[in-house]
């Protein structure tokens, strides 16, 4: 913290460079400021599209809830991940999934 510029005992250590916490609670705090500077660009960069933007968006998801409405997805056998089946009940290839 010495080399970050920070003093880290004396009476300097209560002014404006001090550092008082610990490594672990500050690696703490820094995911979950990373995480919410991360969701509010996310917020931001929703609010600031265009309406053409707006338009893409929308026409892809209305694509994809169609898409997901004609199968169902149940988890594997093993926990790990989820299996598609179409209406029929026969299991979803993944090239049927995709666009050609």
């Amino acid at each position: 913290m010495i080399a970050a510029g920070y003093d880290v005992a004396g009476p300097a250590l209560y002014g404006p460079r001090g550092f008082r916490d610990s490594l672990p609670e500050t690696e703490r705090r820094l995911k979950v400021l990373t995480r919410q500077r991360a969701d509010a660009q996310a917020a931001l960069d929703a609010v600031l599209r265009t309406d053409e933007e707006q338009a893409t968006r929308d026409a892809e998801d209305a694509v994809f809830y169609a898409t997901m409405k004609t199968m169902q997805c149940n988890v594997d056998s093993t926990g790990t991940g989820f299996v598609a089946f179409t209406t029929d009940g026969d299991p979803l290839d993944v090239a049927d999934m995709t666009h050609a």
